[in-house]
């Protein structure tokens, strides 16, 4: 095989080295960065763009739980959700929370606190002062709040955070206490007189689910799309081991879900089996209000998985034209006989011999996106020290990589 003279690339650079676009520093994925890109197989993408769909046009809240071994893609999948909702512009509202600082003793409270939180205090608070004119204007279709919250401190401290604030004055204290105790704080005496509310905090089931019950319905009078929660790092709640804690969380979740107008879809990390999840989560009452065809496994990927994830990324990484003036000028085409563009900076063989490597055929653990990409990283950047600007089955064996 033909390959450049070069044998120390020290001038070159390692993205210019394999014509990686110009944005790219390596082949790794970020699911902030890179959440418009869900490489693999086609239907994913066609699977949570028709789910989305049928919750509109059904009226329906959004129920689904990602369910699969930690690095399979699951967070990257919520951000590409939430891009979707987005970039075709559905009625829906997507709100990106993580399950963070559980512990064995933790409440409802602590997922609560972001929650609401996540919706943005002063985005929220214009929203909320515009639901309030519609219902003293009278416009049809506006709820009244009584209707839905049977919580007279939910309904109070709406009422004091719909105030217009501003800085050093009082009723920015107002806001801020009501806004507080929307979010699950706990209040002292000063900050209950000016949220409007009897008690220090919100303490039951049906409070914390009539909150979200109200921002959902401002959200939809005010913006035409629904409330919709993406939760990661679900897998936290296996760390509750109390009884009595585990029972509250699941009373309080299926309170939640029983919420028409918020839709919840969640991210959990489990090894291998549905009874691996979170014990709350396989509670049969909570399963029964996402019903079980809502729970996905992300499997380990097989080989056709692994090539269709692979070869959507290099696609995307991959600088076309550069590839190409650089596969003229070392003759690949010519004096190489399985090279391919698709499969660049791997050979045709090569490819498949990695495309069995980082797959299910011989490790369910590594044939994953994060194991993928690290191997291929690790990979590239031997050939890069070695000199090598085309890879093929010779060089993946000095790497350990066989078919």
């Amino acid at each position: 095989m033909k390959t450049s003279k070069v044998s120390a690339p020290a001038t070159i650079g390692y993205p210019e080295w394999f014509c990686l676009n110009s944005d790219r520093e390596n082949f790794h994925v970020d699911p902030d960065r890179d959440h418009q890109f869900l490489f693999g197989k086609a239907e994913w993408k066609d699977d949570i763009d028709s789910r989305l769909r049928r919750s509109l046009a059904l009226k329906e809240p959004v129920r689904l739980v990602w369910w699969g071994q930690y690095g399979i893609g699951k967070t990257h999948r919520l951000k590409y959700m939430e891009y979707w909702m987005r970039e075709r512009q559905l009625r829906l509202y997507p709100v990106h929370v993580v399950c963070r600082d559980i512990d064995e003793k933790s409440t409802f409270d602590r997922l609560h606190y972001d929650l609401v939180n996540n919706l943005g205090r002063e985005r929220m608070q214009p929203l909320v002062a515009k639901y309030f004119r519609k219902l003293e204007e009278g416009v049809a279709g506006v709820v009244a709040l009584e209707q839905l919250t049977a919580s007279p401190d939910i309904v109070g401290a709406m009422k004091r955070f719909a105030v217009s604030a501003g800085p050093g004055r009082s009723d920015e204290n107002m806001q801020m206490a009501a806004w507080k105790f929307l979010t699950g704080g706990e209040l002292d005496s000063k900050e209950c007189s000016l949220a409007g509310v009897s008690r220090e905090c919100m303490d039951s089931s049906v409070e914390y689910a009539g909150a979200l019950r109200v921002l959902g319905a401002v959200v939809a009078a005010e913006t035409g799309a629904q409330l919709v929660y993406l939760i990661d790092q679900v897998e936290a709640l296996s760390k509750i081991r109390q009884r009595s804690v585990e029972g509250r969380w699941v009373e309080t979740l299926r309170a939640v879900l029983d919420v028409r107008n918020v839709g919840i879809v969640m991210a959990i990390g489990a090894e291998n089996r549905f009874d691996e999840l979170p014990s709350i989560m396989v509670a049969p009452e909570i399963v029964r209000r996402f019903t079980i065809n809502n729970y996905l496994e992300i499997g380990a990927f097989k080989r056709d998985q692994t090539a269709d994830f692979l070869q959507d990324l290099l696609q995307v990484w991959i600088d076309g034209p550069k590839r190409d003036a650089l596969a003229a000028k070392e003759g690949w085409a010519g004096s190489v006989s399985d090279y391919a563009q698709e499969t660049y900076p791997l050979t045709k063989r090569a490819w498949e011999t990695l495309c069995r490597f980082c797959s299910d055929e011989l490790d369910h653990k590594t044939a994953k996106p994060s194991e993928i990409i690290e191997t291929l990283n690790r990979v590239t950047y031997e050939a890069y020290s070695a000199g090598k600007r085309l890879i093929d089955e010779t060089f993946l064996k000095t790497q350990g990589i066989t078919a």
